[in-house]
């Protein structure tokens, strides 16, 4: 078997494919590089309200729920404030009692929830012995929910 040469043109070929192909791996790699500085495909979303900015994730926050004398005690323990206008209870309720809202005057009122605030749901208003509470976020304009904290209560 017999090689020919290498003639003139064949190594302006390779020389221009090398080139092509530095240069397209360096604009990945600017690509890449730009998309982790402007922080391109984030999900945070949020949305402008007469000029502040106003996250919608659920907040970052630890509940502690437990069986009391007198019902289920609601206690945050740690993580961020809660808005109790934007959390629901929902589970083994009343019917008067499902979907209120930590802001009822019953439990939170309408101050800002924080660290070692605690409120219980009364034996009353729950529809039984034993069952589940779940608190659910809800976004301030209604596009997203999430489950913050849930128990099974059983006061036998």
């Amino acid at each position: 078997m017999q090689f020919d040469a290498l003639s003139a043109d064949d190594r302006a070929v390779a020389s221009m494919l090398g080139v092509t192909l530095l240069l397209g791996t360096a604009v990945v790699g600017a690509a890449v590089v730009g998309a982790f500085v402007l922080d391109v495909g984030s999900t945070s979303a949020s949305s402008s309200v007469s000029g502040e900015t106003q996250a919608s994730q659920a907040p970052q926050v630890q509940w502690e729920l437990q069986n009391g004398s007198d019902g289920v005690t609601l206690q945050h323990v740690a993580g961020e404030h809660v808005d109790p206008s934007e959390v629901r209870v929902v589970g083994t309720l009343e019917s008067d009692s499902a979907g209120m809202s930590l802001d009822d005057p019953s439990l939170f009122g309408d101050g800002t929830i924080s660290a070692g605030d605690e409120a219980t749901i009364d034996e009353s208003r729950l529809s039984r012995d034993a069952g589940t509470v779940a608190l659910i976020w809800t976004s301030p304009d209604g596009s997203q929910s999430a489950v913050i904290g849930d128990h099974e209560y059983d006061l036998r």
